[in-house]
């Protein structure tokens, strides 16, 4: 398929006599893109179709083209490639995923990456007579003198041998070789790489040369000079009858694997190691017995055998490397042998091991995750231990209960299974299947490791006032609990600390929070409150995202930061943010659907991409003075708002920021025009109006919306924009759609810390106070009371020295029966 290119802009590190280039920009010439770096050219990409035969010119806009950069022609079918000369470089990955049926190499390439050719397919490729760095034969690319295999493109015979001359082997450069059965290897060959990354399934006999040196054969298998160490096993190869040699003493690091069918293993006894990997993901391994003289088994060594269902370890054994059996659900009965000192991280996780597991006496060390994700339902730990890591028992859904031989110098257990350090300041694992359904944490308890209660199933958990830290994924999948009151010592939330608890309803902070961390409580679908008591200053990546059921929720005074996602998808109804918060993430507010109002108190710069896009039910939207940008998609499909005000200070609306907003009709400017990005307005078909003496606006139309000029700015349109109303409404309209005209807001202002509040009254014993608005000159105040709203007077009604400047308060003496208080304005009269 073709690739329409529009502007470029290549970021890439590739290897020239000059450096490292960057972020280059481009320019096209047909379908070649490049860029020019210094006084000679790169070539980027190629944007054409499948051709029969392509050209790339020595030179563009006079200048030489020196390089094929990264990925250039990657995926690419070309019949013929003719390569310019004076090409001094192919790059990382050119002509990866590429069918070529014929291209040579110029005389001029000094340097070809090793995975120029990565997965890739060629026909006639040759290399320029004069070249003086690389050959090819037989379609293979060597470097001069054919002592190193570069690149192998695409597949050949069945049967291959390595040339005379050869010594060095990258084993990975034969992986694409699908239909290779039989390798041969010359005499001169003294080096071999790239074991761990060789996936070759279809070889089936390794030969190597009777005068080789360094390396030998028998019966199709690679081992050393002396046959002490197996190197290569072949996959198609069968154990069937095989005989290992008696010098054997090691198997070296991924023999093994992904070795399929090999069935059961009986491994010499003059066997003293295994590599790392050495049988991973066998398919087909059932039964292995491991040498008395094996003292370790290395990281990997049995990972992803799914079929292994019985081992038998050596008694001489002393450590279990890491994820040395992880992903093995077949091994479902587990006998460790008297003597193991170390169980490293992950090294038995994820076993399908049922009943209990008692830990030889032995046993030194439990790493991190050491048996993660098993199914044993209980554990015992005997005295020996000394130092268990981080969420041993993590994600073991059938445990019920860990018990701590009481001579543990280091660690102890309740009588409920819980797993603590001997102090009982950190509660380290509480069993994954444990359901007494209410858990009161020692008061003692400082902290809750990561990890340590993940997937509890209690509906009420205790939290002691002492606790300071929980970590990382600590209760996350506290699937019962419906109500969290954390504690005031506490002033960081980790990650993912309660993600997934679907059944939480309320959260309350009782301390002054320095941050929520990422995803701390993503997908708690069931959490409708939240509550700060002390105040939070950083709310992160994703941490309330998926909340489906939050809608009540108060942002306080010295919260600075909300991060990427952090509200996406929840149910507010309306949203207040202070004046302290300077930073919205990306997609903060996306898909809040039920979000009708937005209130920013000030402070606020910008308004990050995408920020509020599908709050489809979005009606109010007021912006604070200090707001300068506006970015890419914030309000994309927002399509019930039909006025904005937007501030004097904003200078720029990005592409797509009001995309889809249909009902948008009205949008007021009370500054000078800002930069209005591509399709920023998309869709919408509104009027603008502006203040008279405004610069950048065209007349009688921009941006293709026609322009309404209001005339001057009075105080009246100062007050009714500092309030969200659109400049040119009547005092006597009803703006909040609640069935009261505006004008006692505009003369009183009733609510001094929050305008627009309906009135509130503060009441005393005996009394009530009210706090007014009472500073313009043209209109006299008139403050009444009642018992029976038939009859009012200003008896009873006492006032005070104002709060601020400019305001009055009230007090109202009450008796047994209700009194009621209303407001009256008068124009002054001369």
């Amino acid at each position: 398929m073709r690739k329409t290119p529009s502007k470029y802009t290549y970021g890439f590190a590739a290897l020239l006599h000059s450096g490292f280039l960057n972020s280059l920009d481009a320019e096209q010439f047909q379908d070649l893109v490049y860029s020019i770096v210094g006084e000679s050219v790169v070539i980027l990409d190629y944007v054409g179709p499948t051709t029969d035969g392509l050209i790339i010119p020595e030179s563009l806009d006079g200048k030489p083209v020196v390089e094929i950069g990264p990925n250039a022609f990657e995926s690419s079918t070309i019949t013929t490639l003719s390569l310019p000369e004076g090409l001094k470089v192919i790059s990382a990955s050119a002509f990866q995923f590429a069918h070529i049926e014929q291209m040579v190499i110029p005389a001029s390439v000094t340097y070809i990456d090793p995975t120029a050719f990565k997965n890739s397919s060629f026909g006639i490729t040759t290399v320029a007579e004069g070249n003086l760095n690389y050959a090819m034969v037989d379609g293979i690319l060597y470097d001069k003198d054919i002592t190193i295999l570069i690149t192998y493109p695409g597949p050949k015979s069945s049967s291959f041998e390595l040339p005379a001359t050869l010594v060095s082997l990258n084993m990975a450069e034969l992986s694409q070789l699908s239909n290779l059965r039989t390798l041969q290897i010359p005499a001169s060959l003294a080096e071999i790489e790239g074991l761990s990354n060789y996936f070759g399934r279809s070889l089936e006999t390794i030969e190597v040369d009777s005068d080789n040196s360094f390396f030998s054969s028998l019966d199709g298998v690679l081992y050393d000079k002396q046959q002490t160490q197996l190197i290569l096993w072949p996959k198609r190869k069968s154990l069937v009858n095989y005989t290992f040699p008696s010098t054997l003493s090691a198997i070296g690091d991924t023999a093994f694997m992904e070795v399929e069918g090999i069935g059961d293993i009986i491994l010499p006894d003059s066997i003293k190691s295994l590599g790392m990997a050495v049988f991973k993901n066998c398919r087909g391994l059932t039964r292995i017995s491991l040498p008395s003289d094996i003292l370790s088994i290395e990281e990997e060594a049995f990972h992803g055998c799914r079929d292994l269902v019985d081992i038998q370890f050596g008694s001489k054994l002393r450590s279990i490397g890491p994820y040395a059996f992880s992903g093995c659900p077949a091994l479902k009965t587990l006998v460790l042998p008297e003597g193991l000192e170390i169980i490293e991280d992950y090294g038995l996780s994820g076993l399908y091991v049922s009943g209990t597991l008692s830990l030889p006496g032995s046993v030194k060390f439990l790493g991190k995750g050491a048996f993660w994700s098993s199914l044993m339902e209980q554990v015992f730990i005997p005295a020996s231990v000394e130092e268990i890591g981080l969420h041993p028992f993590g994600v073991c859904t059938k445990l019920k209960g860990i018990t701590v031989d009481p001579q543990n110098p280091t660690y102890s257990s309740d009588s409920t299974g819980v797993l603590f350090d001997k102090q009982r300041t950190r509660l380290i694992a509480f069993p994954g299947d444990n359901r007494i359904g209410y858990y009161k944490i020692p008061d003692t308890v400082e902290r809750i490791e990561a990890y340590a209660m993940r997937g509890n199933f209690m509906h009420v958990i205790d939290i002691p006032s002492n606790l300071k830290f929980i970590e990382r994924s600590g209760m996350e999948q506290s699937y019962n609990l419906k109500k969290l009151v954390v504690p005031a010592n506490i002033s960081s939330i980790k990650i993912d600390s309660f993600r997934a608890s679907r059944a939480l309803e309320e959260v309350v902070f009782l301390g002054a929070i320095s941050d929520i961390q990422r995803h701390a409580f993503l997908d708690c679908e069931g959490l409708v409150r939240v509550e700060f008591r002390g105040g939070v200053v950083n709310i992160g990546e994703g941490a309330f995202q998926r909340c489906l059921s939050l809608s009540d929720i108060h942002f306080p005074e010295g919260l600075t930061e909300i991060g990427l996602r952090a509200f996406s998808s929840c149910r507010f109804a309306g949203i207040v943010f202070p004046a302290s918060l300077a930073k919205l993430g990306s997609y903060a507010f996306e898909n809040c659907t039920y979000l009708k109002e937005i209130h920013f108190l000030g402070g606020i710069t910008e308004i990050s991409d995408f920020c509020f896009t599908n709050c489809w039910r979005l009606i109010l939207l007021k912006f604070p003075d200090t707001l300068e940008v506006i970015q890419e998609g914030a309000f994309q499909d927002c399509g019930n708002i039909e006025e904005i005000i937007f501030p004097g200070r904003l200078s720029s609306i990005e592409a797509r920021a009001f995309e889809d907003c249909r009902d948008l009709k009205r949008l007021y400017f009370t500054g000078d025009a800002p930069l209005v990005g591509n399709d920023a307005f998309y869709q919408v078909l509104g009027t603008v109006y502006i203040f008279e003496d405004l610069e950048g606006f065209l007349l009688p139309a921009w941006n293709g919306f026609p322009v309404v000029i209001l005339g001057p700015r009075t105080k009246k349109s100062d007050w009714l924009i500092s309030n969200n109303i659109s400049p040119d409404f009547e005092l006597n309209g009803d703006s909040f759609v609640r069935g009261v005209a505006i004008f006692p807001f505009y003369a009183f202002n009733q609510n001094i810390d929050q305008p627009f509040q309906p009135p509130e009254i503060q009441v005393f014993p005996g009394s009530a106070s009210y706090t007014y608005f009472s500073g313009r000159e043209d209109v006299t105040y008139l403050v009444e009371m009642s018992f029976d709203l038939k009859y009012w007077t200003r008896f009873g009604v006492l006032l005070d020295a104002p709060p601020r400047e400019d305001y009055s308060r009230v007090y109202l003496r009450y008796g047994r029966d209700r009194n009621f208080i209303r407001f009256r304005v008068f124009p002054k009269t001369n």
